[in-house]
């Protein structure tokens, strides 16, 4: 896998020129990332063969609102990975680990609030759920999943454990119930 990065317009776009156009004819295709304030997605862009080579209308997939990685596979076809607020956080240790060009503060803020509610619902702070006045089942199962996925993260961004130990501090034993 090899990152590409620095393509972020159609000016600056990855190029591939020999990318199939239907069936037998050939063109080439842009790939760029665009960021703003909504977030990040790619964009592709190919060439009209049967045009003279004009650029048809480029197309670009939907928001990806943390972070994006645009880089080539194995076989050497351009892929893409988004991060969303929603990732989980073996898909966030997974982007610290394949992209860590693209590593910026806002996933590094993701990486830690993920951090911070495993670490809540291991310790039995923050919100819970309750069904009819019980606490939902929390199964050994999940609390060791939880705790790999927390040690996860701790190992990748800096500062996780000062940021732990004051979350220590912030709860004091307190909790907000959710009841359903």
């Amino acid at each position: 896998m090899q990152t590409l990065t620095g393509h972020t317009s159609p000016e600056t776009a990855y190029v591939v020129a020999d990318y199939p156009y239907g069936f037998g004819l050939r063109c080439s295709i842009l790939y760029w990332v665009e960021s703003n304030a909504k977030g990040h997605r790619l964009w592709s862009q190919t060439s009209n063969p049967k045009k003279g080579g004009a650029w048809n209308k480029p197309k670009c997939s939907t928001y990806a609102d943390i972070g994006a990685a645009m880089y080539l596979d194995d076989e050497g076809h351009v892929q893409w990975e988004g991060l969303t607020f929603s990732a989980s956080a073996a898909e966030i240790a997974s982007f610290f680990e394949r992209f860590p060009g693209a590593v910026t503060d806002v996933v590094q803020a993701l990486a830690l609030r993920k951090a911070h509610t495993l670490w809540a619902r291991m310790h039995g702070y923050g919100p819970y759920w309750t069904v009819g006045g019980a606490p939902l089942s929390y199964s050994p199962s999940e609390r060791e999943s939880d705790s790999a996925d927390l040690a996860k993260l701790m190992a990748i961004v800096p500062g996780a454990w000062a940021f732990i130990e004051k979350l220590e501090a912030k709860y004091e034993g307190k909790a907000q119930v959710i009841a359903v």
